[in-house]
């Protein structure tokens, strides 16, 4: 499954959704990773 781009509506960066990494600023960090799964009704929840 490909993953498009996270984007900050507020601020207007945008980041990988694979790694985090901004893409385009003014973010000065990129985004931090966490573990996420499916439940039972197919909702995405942080593990």
């Amino acid at each position: 499954m490909a993953a498009g781009p996270i984007s900050c509506a507020c601020h207007g960066s945008a980041f990988d959704a694979t790694t985090g990494a901004v893409t385009a600023g003014p973010a000065p960090k990129p985004l931090t990773r966490i573990a996420v799964g499916i439940d039972a009704s197919d909702n995405v929840v942080a593990t």
